[in-house]
């Protein structure tokens, strides 16, 4: 019955593994030591040559993973500053052109007769991205992130 936590090659992995580094308290030489343990195992230096191939490139596969992922996170960070931006840009040119309107509307009869219809129109599409700047993740927003990342990088390349 000492034998119930030995389930699969992943239990005997993780014993080994937990074997060799309480066994390292000081490192030593490690090829010397994977190369004795793989000669335990029956393992020829060939075998472990082209599985320490396989275990570089699948790290390397992983830590490009990892970058891009990093890397597109700051940039979706950077694409949402921009977004706030320009519609911080977009609210305030609205404010001033219309509060300009109203007050011309106003000056000519003393009330306001044509000015609400362009403060309306306009506040619509204001309204709009409000909205698409507060939904976040969309698959219109994804779209374009992917068109500002496009555009970003042709800019860099050109500089």
């Amino acid at each position: 019955m000492a034998e119930e936590h030995l389930k699969n090659d992943d239990d005997i992995e993780a014993i080994l593994r937990l074997a060799v580094h309480q066994n390292s308290a000081s490192t030593g030489d490690l090829r010397a030591r994977l190369m004795a343990t793989a000669e335990e195992l029956g393992l020829t230096p060939e075998q472990v040559a082209v599985a320490e191939e396989a275990y570089r490139e699948e790290r390397a596969v992983e830590t490009s993973r990892v970058l891009n992922e990093e890397e597109d996170k700051r940039l979706w960070r950077e694409f949402r500053r921009s977004q706030r931006g320009d519609f911080v840009s977009h609210l305030g040119t609205y404010l001033v052109v219309n509060a300009f309107l109203m007050w011309i509307d106003w000056s000519q009869g003393g009330t306001i007769s044509w000015a609400y219809w362009v403060l309306a129109g306009w506040g619509i599409g204001v309204f709009t991205k409000l909205f698409k700047l507060l939904a976040g993740v969309s698959e219109e927003n994804t779209s374009e992130f992917e068109s500002w990342k496009r555009k970003r990088n042709k800019r860099a390349n050109r500089e």
